[in-house]
């Protein structure tokens, strides 16, 4: 049945093999595949059977983004095809430029990050001409200026057929990039309730967990806030952006700048200000006008410091104030432009009373050790799960986040462990962590964004969202790790009326718009399958599956709202709802 590949080491998932048969029929008409399969449900396998196929014809490249991917992907396919190992390769950043035109000339399978094929192609030293196939792991990383984007091009350009693998492909317009980008013409997607896939995997609960302030850190945040609402308003008077009331209830949400609108509003403001500058003379308007770049300047990292205070927690926020102090107490002269810059911006955020009001009391939390309410509600969760002998996988954002929690799990004598990004381990210590967590010399892992994609993880009982996705297919990618080898639990903790119920309820919606845009490419396809003369129109399709009519800062009350309901009710979304007869 297969050329290379040893039958008795796949484990039979006919889905599996009607989706590899499906690439492999379009990829003879001469199109490329998109296949989006929930995490932990297979895609790998899947493209290992498609490109078994096609290995009589010529070489195979299997591409993704980082390293520990590509080390398990090589692995994987050293294990589970009949070839020497030789003919199965490893091409990433580490292997001696030495040594990669020999290893792609002898191998018939090649691992590779997209920097280092882009790396050897533009120095000449290997040739693509006989690559049948090329598999894109995590697809949705293409940009304009990723390298994936440059070798699906080279691809097109040779008749290589490109099959990309994700978990989400984002909404319309998304599908509509990655078409361009990749040339794919068709679509192959399977959603976690369809019944295919849910005869191999086990059923998860999603318990999104709603948490209230504590009167301290209530008295803490009227002082910051004010401190930003000023800063806000100072800035509105660039007319950029709109100015805002001081809100007399503590429930209301204040319409402050996201840091994503943060970083689409300083090119803007930087525009202003230089028009401004060539409009005066040469007097002292240069300096006058600068004052609002120190003004955005200082809002921004107050942003930042709102965030980490209010989802991550005191300890960091504290850090994160010391470093703002250390920037401050830097010298006028005599030192670079930006070093200046900062201090003059960390100046303008620390001589203030409320400001000061705010250190005062985030200073008294960090020292009498209170428990931010994350952290207190975090092992009141726990604590069922892991005396029944239960593997925990935590995520945050943030590193200094994950030291800080297990020094607490360490005084709770219960073991922890980290996994982090290349900037802070090295890939054999991140296997190592990985390793023992496997081996059971710890419950619970502690991990950054690493972890969401592509990197195997066995037996992960609870997923614990500490921070919140930032995209739609970080949620997906994260719960994916729980309910492969039992039924999985999912916690997102979510501080009522901030960041995290935005980006809670935002990756939501992306992924249902996604099931709804993919699920209307199939439908297109099977028409267009049907009769072969008709060609439907593909049209824009709109972000969000509904709108709310309500003005925005109405809609963002009734967000929290429904956060405060969820809360009361306990809401447990299971995944396999029971259908009625």
């Amino acid at each position: 049945m297969f050329n290379f590949l040893i039958e008795e080491k796949i484990e039979k998932r006919q889905y599996q093999f009607d989706d590899a048969a499906e690439i492999v029929r379009v990829g003879g008409e001469g199109k490329n595949c998109g296949l989006v399969y929930p995490t932990g449900t297979g895609k790998t396998l899947t493209a290992f059977i498609a490109l078994d196929h096609y290995l009589p014809r010529g070489k195979v490249l299997i591409l993704a983004h980082t390293n520990p991917l590509c080390q398990q992907h090589c692995r994987d396919a050293r294990a589970l095809f009949n070839l020497p190992e030789a003919e199965v390769n490893l091409l990433v950043g580490k292997v001696s430029d030495k040594k990669r035109a020999a290893l792609w000339r002898q191998s018939r399978i090649v691992v590779a990050t997209p920097q280092t094929i882009m790396s050897e192609i533009n120095k000449g030293t290997i040739d693509c001409s006989n690559v049948a196939f090329a598999v894109f792991d995590e697809m949705h990383m293409a940009n304009k200026k990723y390298d994936y984007v440059e070798i699906a091009v080279l691809c097109r350009s040779m008749n290589i057929r490109v099959l990309g693998l994700t978990a989400s492909s984002g909404n319309a317009e998304r599908i509509r990039i990655l078409e361009k980008n990749y040339g794919l013409r068709h679509w192959i997607y399977r959603s976690i309730h369809d019944e295919e896939i849910r005869r191999f995997i086990f059923p998860k609960s999603e318990r999104p967990v709603v948490l209230d302030y504590p009167e301290e850190m209530k008295i803490a945040l009227r002082s910051l806030r004010a401190r930003i609402f000023k800063l806000h308003n100072n800035l509105a008077e660039t007319r950029l952006i709109e100015p805002i009331q001081k809100p007399e209830d503590w429930d209301r949400r204040l319409p402050f700048c996201r840091l994503t609108e943060m970083n689409e509003l300083f090119p803007r403001l930087k525009r202003y200000v230089d028009a401004k500058k060539r409009e005066e003379s040469f007097g002292n308007g240069g300096s006058t006008w600068y004052r609002y770049i120190v003004l955005y300047g200082a809002y921004y990292k107050l942003m930042h410091l709102f965030n980490l205070f209010v989802t991550e927690g005191y300890e960091i926020a504290w850090r994160y104030l010391l470093e703002l102090e250390e920037q401050a107490r830097q010298p006028k002269d005599g030192v670079a432009s930006s070093v200046r810059h900062q201090r003059n911006v960390a100046e303008r955020i620390l001589n203030n009373r409320d400001f000061a009001r705010f250190r005062y009391v985030l200073q008294e939390l960090v020292f009498e050790k209170k428990a931010h309410p994350k952290t207190a509600k975090l092992f009141e969760l726990l604590q069922p799960s892991l005396a029944r002998g239960e593997k925990v996988l935590l995520f945050s954002n943030y590193k200094e986040t994950l030291d800080i929690l297990r020094a607490e799990f360490a005084l709770k004598n219960i073991g922890a462990d980290i996994i982090a990004g290349n900037q802070f381990m090295k890939v054999k210590d991140q296997q190592a962590v990985i390793a023992r967590f496997a081996a059971g010399e710890f419950p619970v892992l502690l991990a950054t964004t690493v972890v969401e994609a592509g990197i195997h993880i066995p037996k992960i009982d609870v997923v614990v969202n500490y921070s919140m996705p930032l995209t739609g297919i970080a949620q997906i990618q994260r719960g994916g790790r729980a309910g492969r080898t039992a039924v999985g639990l999912i916690y997102y903790l979510i501080m009522d009326n901030s960041n995290d119920s935005s980006l809670y309820f935002a990756a939501r919606a992306t992924n249902k718009t996604m099931d709804r845009a993919l699920k209307r490419e199939q439908r297109i396809q099977q028409i267009e399958k049907e009769e072969p003369g008709k060609h439907m129109l593909r049209v824009k399709q709109p972000d969000l599956p509904f709108k709310s009519g309500l003005p925005e800062t109405q809609s963002k009350r009734n967000g929290s709202r429904r956060m405060k309901s969820l809360s009361k009710k306990v809401v447990q979304t299971e995944l396999f709802p029971v259908k009625k007869e």
